[in-house]
C-alpha cells in the first residue's frame, strides 16, 4: 500500500476517540513483530507525510508495514492480564477511508499493505 494511502487511513484513525488499541505490526524487510499500544495520531507523522517521527513509532517510510494486527484478546505478559479489544471503532473507520484491504474474524483484524 502506497504512503498516501497509510497517512490518510492513519489520519482517519486520529479521529477515533483515545484508548489503547493493542496492535502488532509486520514490516517486509523483517520477520520482527512490533507491538504497539496505540493507534498513530497525526503529531507521529513526519512532515513529509510518508513515514513516522522518531517516538514510539521508529522513523520509517509507511510503504513498509506489510500488516498491522489488531487482536480481540491481547494477553500482557508485564501486567499477566488479558486485554480484551472492541475493534468496531477501527472497522468503521477503515469503511469511511475505504481502500485499505483487510479481514476481520474472531480473532482480530488484520490490514494489509502487501498480502501474498
Amino acid at each position: 500500500m502506497s504512503n498516501a494511502k497509510w497517512r490518510r487511513l492513519f489520519t482517519c484513525f486520529g479521529e477515533i476517540s483515545p484508548g489503547v488499541f493493542i496492535s502488532e505490526w509486520k514490516h517486509i524487510d523483517s520477520n520482527h513483530v512490533t507491538v504497539h499500544e496505540r493507534l498513530p495520531t497525526q503529531n507521529d507523522i513526519g512532515v513529509a507525510g510518508r513515514y513516522f517521527r522518531d517516538g514510539p513509532f521508529q522513523p520509517y517510510e509507511f510503504k513498509w508495514i506489510e500488516w498491522i494486527y489488531f487482536p480481540t484478546k491481547y494477553f500482557d505478559k508485564s501486567y499477566r492480564r488479558t486485554i480484551t479489544q472492541d475493534l468496531s471503532a477501527i472497522v468503521q473507520s477503515l469503511d469511511k477511508c475505504g481502500g485499505v484491504d483487510f479481514e476481520q474474524d474472531a480473532e482480530g483484524l488484520r490490514l494489509y499493505g502487501y498480502k501474498h
